[in-house]
């Protein structure tokens, strides 16, 4: 069942948006990157997982495909795996491709594109996972036009707040200063990873549980 969910989702959102994503994806990339550095790679990950949600969503608005499903309890936590697991390729996807490119046009020890680390993938995929477990549930009980509102602030909030921390506090060299997390850095942020998937699945199943469909 996941497998098939998964395909149906990028089978969705490729079919007729491939070369906006293409040209949204360079855009943000050539923009924001070059310009900002990691937050474009933040931008990157959360459109496509925002273009995922809303092309799925309205797919299925139109077909009423899942309300079956979700009209049995039993099936409810499959569909929110599901709609982890479509995004969470896309992030892994978009990841690897923005670190090919990264690499691709280092010129001399000088990156065009800086490249990704442990923390800042940490930290993005931290975000990334919150901004999917509010988005999931909201695409169900409110119009898309709205979520789409909705979601844009919470892009540009996240990703505000965000480049604003990690310039002005340091947060990397602040964790840096405990031997622990030096010794252990690149565990300690796949931990961190795992943990903010777990929690935010968590938030998103139990409001899904009380949404009427």
């Amino acid at each position: 069942m996941y497998l098939s969910l998964v395909k149906k989702d990028f089978k969705i959102v490729l079919r007729g948006n491939l070369g906006i994503l293409v040209a949204q994806m360079l855009f943000i990339l050539i923009i924001i990157s070059v310009n900002m550095g990691i937050v474009g790679y933040g931008v990157m990950v959360t459109a496509f997982g925002w273009q995922l949600l809303l092309s799925v969503s309205t797919e299925e608005k139109k077909s009423r495909s899942l309300a079956l499903l979700i009209a049995m309890p039993y099936e409810k936590g499959k569909i929110i795996t599901t709609r982890y697991v479509s995004p969470m390729l896309g992030f892994a996807g978009i990841t690897l491709i923005y670190e090919g490119l990264a690499l691709i046009t280092n010129m001399n020890d000088f990156f065009i594109i800086k490249p990704l680390t442990y923390d800042v993938i940490a930290i993005t995929m931290c975000a990334y996972a919150l901004f999917i477990s509010i988005t999931v549930p909201l695409y169900l009980i409110l119009s898309d036009s709205v979520v789409r509102g909705i979601t844009i602030f919470l892009i540009l909030g996240t990703v505000w707040i965000g480049y604003f921390l990690w310039n002005n506090i340091n947060i990397r060299n602040s964790l840096l200063t405990m031997t622990f997390i030096t010794n252990h850095f690149h565990i300690v942020c796949i931990i961190v990873s795992i943990i903010s998937l777990v929690i935010s699945r968590t938030i998103s199943l139990q409001i899904f549980k009380k949404i009427e469909y």
